[in-house]
């Protein structure tokens, strides 16, 4: 509900929603709705290039977890799990998504199978 009350003054996008932008900085967006999803698949829809990294909050450990972009430059241990890195986004997380350019109607998918929707 407070999202939806304050969603465009507070810059928060839900998933599977086209009608909002996310901008180059800090985005914080609705997580899936249907199902826990690698953060690959919920990034997939995204263009190139256009993200740096994603985090989301582990409140029964109080510390972020994070996800980056790996375009084969940063070291194979930075996305491990055991390094702090996300599996799984948990269904109906908030998820920070740092950008790098702007992405206009964005498409996030609420489950891998949605991927196909991209566009």
């Amino acid at each position: 509900l407070v999202v939806s009350m304050l969603g465009a003054s507070l810059g928060v996008a839900m998933a599977n929603q086209r009608n909002t932008t996310l901008v180059p900085g800090f985005n914080l967006i609705g997580g899936p709705l249907f199902a826990d999803i690698a953060p690959d698949d919920f990034m997939a829809c995204a263009p190139d290039g256009s993200w740096e990294v994603i985090y989301i909050w582990n409140a029964e450990n109080q510390t972020w977890r994070h996800y980056f972009n790996d375009s084969g430059s940063l070291p194979d241990y930075i996305n491990d799990v055991e390094a702090g890195g996300i599996k799984k986004i948990p269904q109906l997380s908030g998820v920070v998504v740092i950008m790098k350019t702007q992405w206009t109607n964005p498409y996030v998918p609420d489950d891998a199978s949605q991927i196909t929707n991209c566009g």
